[in-house]
């Protein structure tokens, strides 16, 4: 996820970049004008995700399990060599 939201910063970014084109195309104006509001809710967005990660989350190996029983294997070569 950290990583999806990176990525589209760093597109809204480039939409930013390329504010100066808006003059001959209004896709970039526009491009532009959202990628102003859009960098500080991803910023924030990732700046949570990366607050939410450093916390201690118990994986799933660490949670106690009830132990599983036990079955019993049989070795058919010893049964057939008899």
């Amino acid at each position: 996820m950290l990583h999806i939201l990176n990525k589209h910063l760093t597109n809204e970014r480039a939409w930013l970049r390329t504010e100066s084109l808006g003059k001959a195309d209004a896709k970039y104006r526009e491009g532009a004008r959202m990628a102003k509001e859009r960098i500080p809710q991803l910023e924030a967005a990732i700046a949570l995700l990366k607050e939410v990660s450093t916390e201690r989350v118990p994986v799933k190996s660490e949670v106690k399990q009830p132990p599983k029983p036990q079955r019993m294997q049989l070795d058919l070569f010893k049964i057939f060599k008899r």
